[in-house]
């Protein structure tokens, strides 16, 4: 192999899940399959320059986050891509990696930040792998899902546009518990053109990460009958996303959402993530949907934030709720980012040093 230099950076997506994973077995394989919207605007950007060692010492990395260090978040990426090196690319024994990184949306806000970065991350891998093994026999994109998905299980699904399945199941050709799976092409095209507004109501970090709230599946009293539930969902959904069933699944999509903050809120230790304000906009768009037979829903993550998701082009009566019926009632500190279904991660620039 030779002792080339490489630079290469990419931008890559978030995605909210509709079908959320939440329990996990093995080295990062989900307890039920999942399903989610890769949003357009919410990204990672990460740049990786890849120097050869003059030895197979590595990987030697240095970060970098937003120009700042971490070394919390060096030390995660370091055991991250120690395990590569042994166990995927032993390339990467090879070099040293300087990496920097950036998002496009402020951090704890809702957000998957550990999806965007981990899947940019995994792109620029698989790029200079690509390249150093011609042939090598992967097909790229399924590749850099296997690759995401062993340093952030949500990353799997970020390497994709549009609505994105990850694990096993009968129901989507080519799934598999390793790598996600795009759906895109049995979408009908009413849900193509959905808008996601996420309503930051605390920025302040998650009390408990998603490693530990996966842990907290392990023994958890409701476990078995959640992952039978999520599966079921899981076919359901895929049904409304055909036949453009979009009031079941506005009802499958919050049920989830519910689903994670009543699994938290049940699990030893238990956890209250929801916030006032949290339960108040669930109830202003439940009284919408009422008043206007308008589809909007709701669905969150492991925290306080909500999503609220909708057809573009029913943007001008619901901005009008936001602006009339939510801004007005909740704190003055809360955000709202305008984003919405995307098409997946891009190649900024790649080169190669001789």
């Amino acid at each position: 192999m030779q002792k080339s230099s490489f630079q290469v950076k990419w931008k890559s997506p978030s995605n909210i899940a509709l079908i959320k994973y939440w329990g996990k077995h093995g080295h990062q394989l989900p307890a039920n399959a999942s399903l989610s919207m890769t949003l357009s605007d919410s990204v990672s950007v990460t740049e990786v320059l890849f120097s050869p060692l003059n030895s197979d010492s590595g990987p030697v990395v240095n970060f970098t986050f937003e120009g700042k260090q971490s070394e919390a978040f060096q030390q995660r990426i370091e055991k991250y891509l120690t395990y590569l090196a042994e166990q995927e690319m032993p390339f990467l024994k090879k070099y040293h990696l300087a990496i920097q990184s950036h998002n496009t949306f402020p951090h704890s806000s809702g957000i998957a930040s550990s999806a965007a970065f981990m899947s940019s991350l995994a792109l620029c891998l698989c790029s200079v792998e690509e390249q150093l093994f011609e042939g090598i026999g992967y097909a790229f994109y399924e590749r850099a899902s296997y690759i995401a998905r062993l340093g952030s299980g949500s990353a799997a699904r970020s390497i994709y546009g549009g609505y994105v399945s990850w694990g096993r199941t009968m129901h989507v050709r080519r799934s598999s518990d390793e790598y996600a799976t795009p759906i895109n092409k049995i979408v009908h095209s009413t849900f193509l053109n959905y808008a996601d507004t996420i309503i930051v109501v605390s920025d302040t970090p998650k009390a408990i990460s998603s490693s530990e709230g996966h842990r907290l599946m392990e023994n958890h009293p409701f476990h078995l009958a959640r992952y039978r539930q999520a599966n079921l969902h899981h076919e359901e959904i895929l049904r409304c996303l055909l036949c453009d069933d979009r009031k079941r699944f506005a009802e499958i999509v919050e049920n989830e959402a519910l689903q994670l903050h009543a699994l938290l809120m049940t699990s030893n230790p238990s956890w209250i993530l929801m916030e006032p304000d949290t339960l108040f906009i669930i109830q202003q768009v439940r009284k919408f949907r009422q008043h206007t037979d308008i589809p909007l829903c709701f669905t969150l993550d492991a925290g306080p934030n909500v999503h609220l998701l909708y057809s573009i082009e029913e943007s001008v009566p619901i901005r009008q709720f936001i602006d009339e019926s939510i801004r007005p009632f909740i704190s003055s500190s809360a955000r709202f980012i305008f984003d919405k279904l995307g098409s997946g991660p891009e190649q900024i620039f790649f080169h190669k040093f001789e």
